[in-house]
C-alpha cells in the first residue's frame, strides 16, 4: 500500500506529518551552517518542496535539490512518515548537495575535502 499502512502516521495525521518534517528539516540545517553557503548556492529562491523519491537514493527520507532552485524533502513511497528527522540529518544532506545539478568545476565532496583537510593546513606549510 503506497503511503503506509493504514493506521500510519501519515494517513491519520498528514498535516501535522507534514509539520514534522518541515520542523526537522530547520533544525538540522540550524544544527549544520557549514552547509550554508552550498544550501544558498543551489537554492536561491528558498523553496522548501516535498516529493516522492522516485529513484530510491535515500532508505525512508532525504535532501534532493532540483534543477529549478528548490530543496526538496524526500521519502520512498511505502516509507512516508518514517525517519522524518532524518532528510536533513548531515549524512543525506551531504549525498543530496553530491547530487545537486552543479556549475562548479569541482564536486562537493572535493570542495568539502579542500575546506576540510587542505585549507586548515596550509599556512604551515
Amino acid at each position: 500500500m503506497p503511503y503506509g499502512a493504514e493506521s500510519a502516521w501519515a494517513r491519520e495525521s498528514p498535516g501535522s506529518m507534514i509539520a514534522n518534517y518541515v520542523e526537522e528539516a530547520i533544525k538540522e540545517l540550524e544544527r549544520n551552517p557549514k552547509y550554508h553557503d552550498e544550501t544558498n548556492k543551489l537554492v536561491s529562491p528558498h523553496v522548501l518542496a516535498m516529493d516522492i523519491d522516485e529513484e530510491e537514493t535515500f532508505d525512508a527520507c532525504g535532501a534532493k535539490f532540483t534543477s529549478d532552485g528548490k530543496l526538496a524533502i524526500v521519502f520512498g513511497a511505502d516509507r512516508l512518515g518514517s525517519n522524518t528527522g532524518d532528510a536533513y540529518w548531515h549524512k543525506n544532506l551531504e549525498k543530496g548537495i553530491s547530487l545537486a545539478p552543479n556549475i562548479d568545476a569541482l564536486s562537493f565532496y572535493a570542495r568539502k575535502g579542500i575546506r576540510e583537510e587542505y585549507e586548515p593546513d596550509i599556512a604551515d606549510i
